[in-house]
This record gives structure tokens, C-alpha cells and sequence, in this order.
């Protein structure tokens, strides 16, 4: 995981209301939806039983870089014009990674591999990973190091906007993660037409991954940040680590720690978990503060007491 950054990442830790603008559903197939799937330079892109958030399907994407993927076509532009005139609004998918366990509800023919679907790891586009002779099979330790998602959307009007969804360290009980950008952060999106032609996938490093499903949101959540510790007594000159949990919907969350209260309020450091020592006595207020990665939230500070002892 980019050290200092966080999303919940289980499905139970965001529902998707009823106003939700459905881009890809799993309930039903992509071309009884009006999707075409074709590869994208040397990736492919393919509806697969392997996996399933719910259902009995996904999508799979194999890619070797962030310029080779899939792409996914509609057959009737998704107008995004009103949801993007409200900054609650995001672009969110169901995401199952290379090592990840399956989170197939039903049908799923990758529902009874040990590892879930492990056996996509290093996997070359569209190529299960084979094993030669003399070597075990390919387990989650062999996995590349996604860490990006590149999404490309093309707009009818001809005019492509692109972002990337952070899935470093991901994780959750059934394997399947949601990554969410604001609709008001994908770069070039806000000059097009906001018709939706089409969307392209692609990954940094060589690997498979599934799209369970697409959607607009709307997430007005706010963020609140619990740090793992409220006072504190330190020798002096002893490392400490400090740590938080965070939420907030869908928003890619920021930490920032400021470690004495005296000087201004500031950021000493940035993370999820960072290490610190004190090197003089006395005691210090130290405040964590949480944003959301792309600023349309309003941040949320909390403050904890550490006593240093001489």
C-alpha cells in the first residue's frame, strides 16, 4: 500500500443506495447490457465464470502495462451530465486482485480453488500460470505488485479523460475490493461531453484482475479517523509507532501526523503507521488529521497526549 493511504475496501463498508447509475452489473450479461469486450494492445479482456461478486460472472482483464488492457463498449453512451454536477459523485468498481480469495456467491467457477483465484498471479495476458516441472504451484507470494488501476474513458464526442484507482495492499474478507474516484477528479472529464463511450482498463504491472461491477455513486460519508492509542507514556529516546484507523465511504483517505501541538499545527509525517521518538521530556499534544485523497471532503482532526518521561 502507498504508505499513506487508505479506502475501506469490503463491499459492507459502503452500500450503494438505490439511486446508483448501474455501468456494469454482474446480474446479467455484459452483452445482454449493450457491452462490447475487445483487448486493448497486447491485453485481453473477457466475461469469465472464475470469479463472481454475485451471480455467476466477471470480468476478467489481463495486462501487462498501464497501456495494454481491456476495453469495455457501450452500445448507448452513459450520460454522467447530472451525476457530475454533484461532488458526491464517483466512478466505483468491484475489484478482485492477482492472490486474492474469491468472493463468488454463486456459480463461481473459481469459488473452490485454494487461494480463491491465485492461480491468475504472474500469468501473462490471457494465460493461467503453469507449472514446470520440479516447482509447486503459484501462490499468492508470486504475485505481481498491482498497485494502479488505469482507467481511459472515451466520451462521445471523441474526447478520452483518464485517472487511476489505488488497489496497493488491498484487502478484504471476500477478496473483492471497491475503488471509487470522484467523478470531478478524473482528469480531462469535466471538458467532454460527459457521454460515455467507452471505458479502457489496465493495470502497472503484469496480472489478471476481475471487475465484478460498475457503478456511479453518490457518497456524502464523512471521514473520521480513531488513533490507536489516546495517552501515552514514552522514556526518553524510545521509538514508538503510531497508528489509525480510518473511514470515510469510498474516499481515498490521507493521514497526516503532527507530533507537538506547541508549534502549529503541521505534518510531520504522512501514513497509515509511522515510528516516531521523542527527543526531549515534557509532554506533547499530537494531532492526526485525515483527508480524503482528492480534497472535496471536509477533514476531520483528532488529538491524542504523549508524556515524555526523562
Amino acid at each position: 500500500m502507498r504508505a499513506r493511504h487508505l479506502t475501506l475496501a469490503f463491499a459492507a463498508a459502503f452500500a450503494v443506495g438505490a439511486s446508483a447509475q448501474v455501468v456494469y452489473t454482474p446480474v446479467r450479461t455484459a452483452a445482454d447490457q449493450g457491452i462490447t469486450l475487445r483487448g486493448w494492445g497486447s491485453g485481453t479482456i473477457r466475461e469469465t465464470d472464475e470469479a463472481a461478486l454475485e451471480g455467476s460472472a466477471s470480468i476478467r482483464v489481463s495486462s501487462r502495462n498501464i497501456f495494454q488492457g481491456g476495453i469495455m463498449e457501450f452500445a448507448t453512451p452513459i450520460d454522467l451530465t447530472t451525476a457530475f454536477g454533484d461532488k458526491n459523485s464517483l466512478l466505483q468498481f468491484a475489484i478482485l486482485l492477482p492472490g486474492a480469495a474469491t468472493g463468488a456467491t454463486s456459480g463461481a467457477g473459481g469459488g473452490g480453488r485454494p487461494g480463491g483465484v491465485s492461480g491468475i498471479s504472474g500469468a501473462s495476458p490471457g494465460q493461467e500460470q503453469e507449472n514446470r516441472p520440479g516447482q509447486g504451484a503459484a501462490t499468492a507470494a508470486d504475485a505481481p505488485a498491482l498497485e494502479n488501476v488505469r482507467v481511459v474513458i472515451t466520451t462521445s464526442d471523441g474526447k478520452k479523460s483518464e485517472t487511476f484507482l489505488n488497489v496497493a495492499g488491498r484487502t478484504s474478507e471476500s477478496g473483492w475490493i471497491r475503488a471509487a474516484v470522484p467523478l470531478a477528479a478524473i482528469r480531462g472529464f469535466a471538458a467532454s461531453d460527459k457521454k460515455v463511450k467507452s471505458i479502457a482498463l489496465s493495470g502497472d504491472a503484469v496480472a489478471s484482475f476481475f471487475i465484478g461491477e460498475a457503478s456511479i455513486v453518490t457518497d456524502s460519508t464523512p471521514l473520521y479517523a480513531e488513533p490507536n492509542v489516546r495517552e501515552l507514556n514514552l522514556g526518553l529516546g524510545e521509538e514508538y509507532t503510531f497508528s489509525a484507523f480510518g473511514s470515510g465511504g469510498s474516499s481515498e483517505l490521507v493521514f497526516s501526523w503532527d507530533f507537538d501541538s506547541a508549534d502549529g499545527v503541521q505534518a510531520d509525517a504522512e501514513g497509515v503507521a509511522v515510528s516516531r521518538r521523542f527527543r526531549k521530556p515534557g509532554k506533547f499534544t499530537v494531532t492526526l488529521t485525515v483527508r480524503d485523497a482528492f480534497g472535496l471532503k471536509q477533514p476531520y482532526s483528532t488529538t491524542l497526549v504523549v508524556e515524555v518521561n526523562p
